[in-house]
């Protein structure tokens, strides 16, 4: 990794996390988390986007950022990632690695397939039942082909050394519990200064706060000129209506289940 960039590690120790209410999320505890991924991840690709990247490049970059922000992204893999949240610690320990072994600089086209590809190797190492190939490729918006690439591609990069000892992974924990904190703290503050008003009948109060992720709307084709289907009939073609849990948790399985059969199309919204 270049000197002049931060690592991961050191961003958690400098970076105040920002409290985002905005972002959809789950419970209070994957609140916090996101918001700390969310300040790590997006001051790691606003280093990288400043600068012309002339090194190596983990797998063919997009011809255009993705159709999801980075948030967005984050709070979705968090909902529908079936994995214990060490792993999410275990992808940062994982990129920082992955930069500073292949000298390559993380930006806003690259950064959402290495954050699947981390994810889904810290899951293998971490967890003693994980979800298969198949199933990641869905939540990443992304086709088990390029999933499987994705996997071998980084891995290949890193020499295979994905063993992390346990006082590298506990100086990164203790780091995000730190920032954890920061963001509690913020929110609590937050929270501190709202004005109380007057209950309204939740039958006549229209809520515009999403409790969950929307499901994720494949497009079958990339069309230049952007235009997507928003007919009634576009639902129906979403594999992920409601997302598809292969019928194994296989060690380290990425065969395609019958029940997932013609379901992924081979290009997603991660263009």
């Amino acid at each position: 990794m270049a000197s002049n960039l931060e690592s991961i590690f050191e961003i958690l120790q400098n970076d105040l996390p920002k409290y985002n209410p905005i972002i959809p999320k789950r419970d209070t505890k994957d609140n916090i988390l996101l918001d700390v991924l969310c300040t790590v991840i997006n001051k790691l690709i606003t280093n990288g986007d400043k600068i012309k990247n002339d090194r190596r490049e983990f797998y063919p970059p997009n011809r255009k950022p993705p159709t999801i922000g980075i948030d967005a992204y984050l709070a979705r893999l968090l909902k529908y990632s079936p994995c214990s949240k060490e792993c999410f610690v275990m992808s940062l320990v994982y990129i920082d690695r992955f930069l500073r072994q292949c000298d390559l600089i993380v930006n806003s086209m690259n950064i959402h397939r290495l954050v699947i590809t981390s994810l889904l190797i810290s899951t293998k190492y971490l967890d003693d039942i994980f979800y298969n190939n198949e199933f990641y490729s869905q939540v990443g918006g992304i086709s088990l082909r390029e999933m499987n690439s994705l996997e071998v591609c980084f891995l290949s990069m890193m020499d295979y050394t994905v063993n992390c000892s346990l006082d590298e992974f506990e100086k990164y924990s203790r780091e995000v519990e730190k920032a954890k904190r920061k963001v509690e703290l913020e929110q609590n503050n937050a929270a501190a200064t709202i004005t109380v008003t007057p209950a309204v009948p939740s039958s006549s109060q229209p809520s515009n706060t999403p409790s969950n992720i929307n499901p994720l709307v494949y497009n079958f084709s990339n069309n230049s000129n952007g235009n997507s289907n928003n007919n009634s009939n576009s639902s129906n073609n979403s594999p992920l209506k409601t997302i598809p849990i292969p019928t194994t948790r296989r060690r380290g399985s990425c065969d395609q289940s019958t029940s997932m059969q013609n379901k992924a199309p081979t290009t997603g919204w991660v263009a």
